[in-house]
């Protein structure tokens, strides 16, 4: 998992991802997280 060393590169990597086709996106997910576990307790 990358770590985003700031707010900014944080929202830099969010502008770049929202203009990826979404079959792109679930294609890292799955790549990532194949069982779509929820992650927000892990980064909380």
């Amino acid at each position: 998992m990358n770590v985003l060393d700031s707010h900014d590169d944080a929202f830099r990597r969010e502008r770049q991802m929202k203009v990826w086709r979404r079959a792109w996106k679930i294609e890292l997910i799955e790549k990532t997280n194949p069982g779509w576990r929820d992650l927000f307790p892990e980064i909380c």
